[in-house]
């Protein structure tokens, strides 16, 4: 999906893309990059109450919203909420469609990493077994890809679940912690290992990047670096949403865990109702 000229935005659109000039500005954003997210939400906000569902999200990916997806709009959805604000939509796909591809592991990490503890190595486990179906026996490489009884999987392809499960469970021991979590550098030296991990994020960045500014992102991660500082370049947390917040000085409903971002949103005037704004929607 390109930047084609596209029909004039509704008034309420316009006021919304006006209202973020100062969020828009800093993510160096286009005067028609703008206007495209702008139309992107509104065309997706069915009910037009200023506020995208996880229901009307499915329209802009084409696909169900998986756990996996809305794990990663939790980062911006601090109050569960299950919606995105123009504002949180804007930020949230910024921060995951400028992603150059060396940010993917490290993303990978922060989408899973739900409470902040890092990942539990059963689900690892869960994970490698979904991406290969070789753990649990399911051969997800044939051409029919049901599962299998494992004598069957193992004639048939000479590979025994079990003998996979405690090699990936020895691995998985010595990288986690004495709870069983694994940090990000243990999970990112695992990936090494098991890059077909990192797809559902690529899928999920692809779709996000058709479904909105198409090509135009190439010039905006350009622009990235004179955004957010080096060591933010590939996060994909909660971390750079609060460096964003605090330097527009806007409130998206994030935790803050700086004195300055505290200040900024005491700033901030309430949000109106119904409006594609800052608020859109009273949170709770």
């Amino acid at each position: 999906m390109g930047l084609c000229a596209s029909a004039p935005l509704p008034q309420e659109a316009e006021n919304a893309v006006k209202h973020l000039k100062p969020l828009f500005d800093f993510l160096k954003l286009s005067k028609s990059q703008r206007r495209k997210m702008g139309q992107v939400f509104w065309d997706q906000d069915y009910n037009h109450n200023g506020v995208l569902s996880h229901t009307e999200m499915e329209g802009l990916l084409g696909a169900k919203v998986s756990i996996f997806v809305k794990n990663f709009y939790s980062i911006f959805d601090i109050h569960g909420t299950g919606e995105l604000n123009f504002a949180q939509f804007v930020v949230s796909c910024w921060v995951l469609c400028t992603l150059p591809p060396k940010g993917i592991p490290a993303a990978t990490f922060g989408i899973y990493d739900v409470d902040g503890d890092g990942i539990h190595k059963d689900t690892v486990i869960h994970l490698v077994d979904e991406a290969m179906g070789t753990l649990s026996g399911t051969n997800k490489h044939s051409s029919k890809g049901r599962k299998r009884k494992d004598m069957e999987f193992i004639n048939l392809r000479g590979v025994d679940p079990m003998h996979y499960q405690k090699m990936e469970a020895n691995a998985l021991e010595k990288l986690s912690n004495a709870d069983g979590m694994l940090n990000k550098d243990a999970f990112l030296k695992y990936i090494k290992k098991h890059p077909y991990l990192m797809k559902k994020t690529l899928d999920f960045q692809l779709a996000l990047r058709e479904g909105t500014l198409g090509s135009g992102w190439g010039s905006v991660l350009n622009r990235k670096k004179n955004v957010v500082p080096e060591h933010m370049y590939n996060d994909c947390n909660i971390k750079i949403v609060q460096h964003i917040q605090a330097k527009v000085r806007l409130s998206l409903c994030v935790a803050a865990d700086e004195e300055t971002t505290s200040e900024y949103v005491s700033q901030t005037p309430a949000p109106k109702r119904g409006g594609l704004g800052v608020g859109g929607k009273q949170q709770h």
